[in-house]
């Protein structure tokens, strides 16, 4: 297997850059951070909670699972004790995210074609019904992989976007491995089948107890490789260990799966990734 390695690229832990809670933080909100075990901010909460305070709409681009949430909950709720009658709308490009940003779950963050220009379309709408009743809102954006942040913010909101990238959040040492399948036929430089790589990689993961995401470009592939890892390992795993999650499955189920994933009951998620002309795209992480 080591020998199919092509390329291996490591990145160092990073340890985290944190500030004090902010001095004008409602004495409620500061005492229910501290119950969570929340003493201090990342640089980058700080500088989001004080950018939204200050009036401004910015869009903030930090890895996942660098504390996002609080760059929106913080500055609603502070709003909302100064002021009962304030409130805010939270909107999310699918539903999979609306339901796994409590969690901090890795996000995607896509708006393109005519998905893109419906949002669009949303977020003006909303900023006419609000000018209608005398409100302009600021807009809080967050992703953990745009690349374009403040282009494709301004273009979507229409108004001045401040950028937020000093991500002071930790994070563990990360390894990317490109693995290319062995070679089956010299002469004809045919490849062993990646889908069968995949059973086998995703195999000796779950041997070896790792919670894996093994992404799939059709639903019939993800049905098919889960049939088949949960064959493999029937006698050394629960039931529930190995999850599909793909478009099609009732909401309930998605929430179970969600909840198997967080809680690490569910070892491997086996997601489709395809978008297709006849049905939105299903968010994977």
């Amino acid at each position: 297997m080591a020998e199919n390695i092509v390329h291996w690229h490591t990145i160092d832990e990073k340890p985290p850059s944190s500030v004090p809670l902010p001095e004008d933080l409602h004495p409620s909100l500061a005492e229910a951070l501290k119950k969570r075990g929340i003493h201090s901010l990342y640089t980058h909460q700080k500088t989001a909670y004080e950018t939204a305070m200050a009036g401004k709409s910015f869009t903030a681009v930090t890895p996942t699972a660098s504390g996002k949430t609080l760059f929106y909950n913080l500055p609603v709720l502070q709003t909302v004790l100064q002021n009962p009658d304030a409130r805010a709308l939270y909107l999310f490009p699918t539903k999979a995210l609306a339901q796994d940003q409590k969690s901090e779950l890795n996000e995607l963050h896509i708006y393109r074609g005519v998905f893109g220009s419906h949002t669009a379309n949303v977020l003006r709408r909303l900023q006419r019904i609000c000018r209608f009743y005398g409100s302009n809102p600021i807009f809080i954006c967050t992703s953990a992989t745009i690349a374009n942040p403040v282009e494709l913010a301004e273009e979507m909101t229409g108004k001045k976007i401040t950028l937020i990238d000093n991500n002071g959040a930790p994070a563990g040492r990360k390894h990317f491995l490109f693995y290319n399948p062995p070679v089956v036929n010299k002469t004809m430089n045919v490849r062993h089948s990646a889908t069968l790589e995949v059973h086998r990689l995703a195999g000796e993961m779950l041997k070896n107890r790792i919670q894996t995401i093994v992404f799939a470009r059709s639903r019939v592939r993800v049905e098919i490789i889960l049939t088949y890892l949960k064959e493999l390992v029937k006698s050394e795993l629960g039931p529930k260990s190995i999850r599909g999650y793909r478009g099609g499955y009732l909401p309930v189920e998605r929430r179970e799966i969600e909840r198997g994933l967080r809680s690490g009951r569910a070892r491997v998620k086996r997601a489709e990734r395809q978008i297709s002309l006849d049905e939105r795209p299903v968010p994977c992480s």
